[in-house]
C-alpha cells in the first residue's frame, strides 16, 4: 500500500534559507532513522549511481560536450581516487537514500505567509519519495548528493551558499566529522559530474531529449562553479552561514 502525501516537489518552490535548513534537518533525521536498518538485497546490490564508485564515469567521459569538460571530469575523478576514496574506506557504511534530488523532496508552504511574496515563502518538508536508488554507502555521500542537487535553481542566493543552510539544518540531527567535511566538496563535484556525464551519454543515444538537455544546461555551469571554488573558500562561506544560526563549527566530533 502507498500513502498519498500532499505536497510539491522541491524544484517547484523557491530555494530560500529556511526551506534549505528544513530540508537539511529532515535528511539528518532520515539518516539517523536508517542507522540500524538493514536489508540483504540493498546491502549487496551493485548500483551504478553509487557515489563511492564514481570512477566508473571514466568509461563515459567521451560523451562530454567539450575537451575542457572531459578534462575537468578526469581531474575530479583523480582527486576522488587519491584523496576521497581512502577516507570513505575508513567511515561507517549504512543504507542511504541515494538520490536526494530536487524532484524527490516534497514540500509544503508553512503557515501564515499570505503577506510574504511568493518567491520568499519558506516551506516545511512533508516527506522524501523514490527509494529506488537505496544502497549501502557512507552517509556523507547522501549529504553531498543533496547539496549538489539543491544548488541548482538558486535564483535568490549564490548556489554555493545552499550547502551552508542545508548543513545547518543537518547538524541539528546528525553531527559531521572533520574527515567528512574535508571530502564533501569533492563528493559534491563528483555527483554533479555524474549527472553531466551520464546526461551527455544519454544524449548520444537520444540527441533530441529535451528533459536530459535541461539537466546538462543546469548542471554543467554548476560543476565549473564548484570546482573553481577552493575547499577553503567554500568552507568559509558555509562557516559564515552557520554563525547566522548560532553554530560555531562545520563539524562536531
Amino acid at each position: 500500500m502507498m500513502k498519498y502525501m500532499e505536497g510539491d516537489i522541491a524544484i517547484s518552490k523557491p530555494y530560500v534559507p529556511t526551506t534549505l535548513f528544513n530540508i537539511g534537518k529532515f535528511v539528518g533525521r532520515l539518516q539517523v532513522a536508517l542507522e540500524d536498518f538493514n536489508n540483504a538485497f540493498l546491502t549487496e546490490r551493485d548500483f551504478q549511481w553509487n557515489l563511492a564508485e564514481c570512477p566508473r564515469l571514466l568509461d563515459y567521459v567521451f560523451a562530454m560536450k567539450s575537451k575542457e569538460d572531459e578534462q575537468l571530469v578526469n581531474v575530479i575523478i583523480k582527486e576522488f581516487i587519491e584523496e576521497v576514496k581512502p577516507v570513505l574506506g575508513q567511515l561507517r557504511k549504512v543504507l542511504i537514500h541515494g538520490d536526494l534530488n530536487e524532484s524527490n523532496i516534497l514540500l509544503k508552504e508553512g503557515c501564515d505567509q499570505s503577506s510574504v511574496p511568493q518567491e520568499k515563502r519558506a516551506c516545511d518538508v512533508i516527506g522524501i519519495i523514490d527509494f529506488f536508488a537505496m544502497h549501502k554507502s557512507n552517509p556523507i555521500t547522501d549529504l553531498a548528493i543533496l547539496i549538489a542537487h539543491m544548488s541548482t535553481e538558486c535564483k535568490y542566493m549564490d548556489p554555493l551558499d545552499a550547502g551552508g543552510h542545508i548543513i545547518a539544518g543537518y547538524l541539528t540531527e546528525r553531527k559531521l566529522t572533520v574527515s567528512e567535511i574535508d571530502i564533501l566538496r569533492t563528493l559534491i563535484c563528483c555527483r554533479i559530474a555524474h549527472v553531466v556525464v551520464m546526461s551527455g551519454y544519454t544524449l548520444t543515444k537520444d540527441p533530441g531529449n529535451k528533459y536530459i538537455l535541461s539537466y546538462v544546461d543546469r548542471y554543467q555551469p554548476l560543476l565549473w562553479k564548484y570546482w573553481n571554488t577552493s575547499k577553503a573558500e567554500l568552507h568559509e562561506r558555509w562557516q559564515t552561514i552557520l554563525k547566522e544560526y548560532g553554530m560555531d563549527h562545520l563539524y562536531n566530533v
